[in-house]
This record gives structure tokens, C-alpha cells and sequence, in this order.
């Protein structure tokens, strides 16, 4: 397994915003493999308050097991985004 960086992916159209940022479809240069990318900018997370409500999102996929919900695959941030990767 490689070490994930900014230049794993390759980011394709945005499928869809939201209050606190956007998903985008992107692809895993590597293998090919498609995935939905939910890009979360920490400022608005912060000025809406919305730090409790980000993390609870990430902790329910991790455990959630369903065909009815997304996986997340990979979880990162930077200084001003973080990044979920969903399957």
C-alpha cells in the first residue's frame, strides 16, 4: 500500500455543493478506481459551528455497513480543507 498524497487522485466535475463545501468525482491515478471526493473547507465548518457535526458524518461511515450508505475509503485534511473519499 502507497502512501496517499495530493497527486493520488485525479479530481474530475463537481457532482454536487453543500454548506460546508463540495463533492467532486476524482479517481485513483493508480488503479483507475472512481470515488466521490467530499471536500469540507474548515473555515465554514468553524464559522457555522459545524465541527461536532463533520466529525459524527466521519465516524458514522466509518462504522456503517450498508449498500444503502457510501464507504469512506480515505479521510485527510490539510490546513484549510478536509477531505473525505467515499465509495
Amino acid at each position: 500500500r502507497q502512501p496517499v498524497t495530493k497527486h493520488t487522485f485525479r479530481h474530475y466535475r463537481v457532482l454536487g455543493k453543500g454548506g460546508f463545501g463540495e463533492v467532486c468525482a476524482c479517481q485513483v491515478r493508480a488503479t483507475g478506481k472512481m470515488y466521490a471526493c467530499k471536500k469540507l473547507e474548515k473555515k465554514r465548518i468553524k464559522k457555522r459551528k459545524g465541527e461536532s457535526m463533520a466529525l459524527n458524518e466521519k465516524r458514522i461511515l466509518e462504522k456503517v455497513n450498508s449498500r444503502f450508505v457510501v464507504s469512506i475509503y480515505f479521510c485527510s485534511y490539510s490546513q484549510k480543507f478536509v477531505l473525505l473519499c467515499l465509495l
